[in-house]
């Protein structure tokens, strides 16, 4: 049994929480941690009147660290703190999990990796679409199908972003606590599946970004992006929270031998963006590797089996305490954790 210990009394904290909750025959959830104490207490309220479960709030970090005899931390606060707080839980020789991104700066993330190396405890970022079906499943047919290696790519991310959506934290949509805009905080998701597939590091990146129509946030909301992997993969990106009508979003992968796969990641869907999780069903637009009738069977299978996005949170903790404990291989390493980071990095020094 592991103690659990949640940094960030936010919206995305429950979310965890609940996976952690729903695991607790391996689990269990301690404390939880928010600079503002009736935050903390509010959230341990929360988990007492939907669970049953009774925590410990804090607003003294270090306390929280040295009473609770935590094993796992997941931190959920706003950007800038990431590593910071990972670092003061890593000196401590436990484990963390990272909600994504890992930080807002590529070189402090670097630096942090190699902290990290140092220590007994490990070290995993949230990039919970990795575990989507049809995310396994492309990288699968990767490995297992002779279907060439990745030579083209293209990411889109269309979305819908509104003001109330920026007033719901004062840290969004600033430079100094969000670090970036669209390309930090969303497509980061997209990015991530398309390091995961490529599974190369980035050798060149030339990128372009503005924005188009939130001038109530200082950073931005579209950009364009040109990728050369060092395994001579080649991807464009475009990503943006300035349709008024949120369109498609997706991963599309061809390989050497001509062959393609992608991954509808979220659709024609105006969400409730960071207050509950998305419902749409990701799937497989495209797998030229199967016939119809083989894509069609095996898209309907994940979208009956599909709960919602956060749900997804609890398959990586599991693969992440799995490896904690030697029985499994760890799936989000910081090594991957850093690639789109550094794409995301390289169009800002461009752009600012």
């Amino acid at each position: 049994m592991l103690n659990i210990g949640i940094i960030g009394a936010g919206n995305i904290a429950k979310y965890h929480a609940k996976a952690i909750l729903d695991l607790k025959d391996r689990l269990k959830l301690k404390s939880i941690y928010n600079w503002n104490l009736d935050k903390a207490l509010s959230f341990k309220d929360h988990i007492l009147d939907l669970y049953k479960s009774n925590i410990n709030a804090y607003d003294d970090l270090d306390l929280m660290l040295d009473k609770e005899n935590l094993d796992l931390v997941i931190i959920c606060t706003p950007h800038k703190t990431h590593i910071d707080l990972a670092t003061k839980v890593i000196e401590r020789n436990i484990h963390v999990l990272i909600e994504k991104p890992l930080d807002i700066s590529y070189d402090k993330a670097l630096n942090f990796r190699d902290f990290v190396m140092q220590h007994k405890a490990h070290c995993s970022l949230v990039s919970q679409t990795r575990f989507y079906e049809a995310s396994k499943r492309i990288k699968r047919y990767l490995k297992e199908k002779d279907l060439g290696e990745v030579a083209l790519a293209h990411v889109q991310v269309a979305l819908h972003r509104d003001k109330d959506y920026y007033m719901q934290n004062a840290w969004r949509g600033t430079l100094e606590f969000e670090g970036g805009g669209v390309l930090l905080n969303q497509a980061v998701h997209e990015l991530d599946l398309l390091c995961y597939f490529i599974d190369s590091d980035i050798d060149k990146v030339y990128g372009l970004m503005r924005n188009i129509n939130h001038p109530y946030i200082d950073v931005e909301d579209s950009a364009t992006i040109n990728i050369l992997f060092k395994n001579k993969a080649i991807a464009t990106v475009l990503a943006t929270t300035a349709c008024n009508i949120a369109l498609s979003s997706y991963v599309q992968i061809t390989t050497t031998k001509g062959y393609t796969l992608s991954i509808i990641t979220q659709a024609n869907q105006n969400t409730n963006a960071g207050t509950s999780p998305s419902t749409f069903a990701p799937f497989n637009n495209i797998l030229t590797c199967l016939d119809d009738k083989e894509l069609f069977n095996i898209n309907k299978k994940d979208k009956d089996n599909f709960i919602d996005s956060f749900s997804y949170l609890k398959d990586e903790l599991i693969n992440f305490i799995d490896f904690i404990e030697g029985k499994d291989n760890l799936i989000v390493t910081l090594d991957s954790a850093l690639r789109p980071l550094k794409i995301i990095d390289e169009v800002y020094k461009q752009n600012r």
